[in-house]
């Protein structure tokens, strides 16, 4: 069975109410999801959700892989799923949008 590592990201605006920010799988299907993927020959299941993180926000979010505790986990048919949550600045999302636009 594969391994699928990443993390679902949330943060607090200056109010207090919580954003989570996820990833589209396919643009325009209206899937979103944790931002992951599989870990590469050698690398911990920490080492693939930092990386997939970064990759997939573009570079705005670099989480050292210590840093990430990957404590929610469940399965499919085809892949075992370790995700961690992680907080990050709110002006991520600002950000983001803009890196993916």
């Amino acid at each position: 069975m594969k391994n699928s590592c990443g993390a679902i990201l949330y943060a607090y605006n200056s109010e207090g109410k919580l954003g989570i920010i996820l990833g589209e799988e396919d643009r325009g299907a209206g899937d979103w999801l944790p931002f992951k993927g599989c870990n590469e020959d050698g690398e911990s299941y920490q080492e693939a959700a930092s990386r997939e993180v970064r990759e997939e926000t573009c570079g705005l979010i670099n989480i050292p892989p210590d840093k990430i505790s990957l404590e929610h986990n469940f399965a499919s048919k085809r892949k075992f799923y370790r995700i961690a949550l992680c907080e990050v600045d709110y002006s991520f999302i600002n950000d983001f949008y803009k890196a993916r636009t």
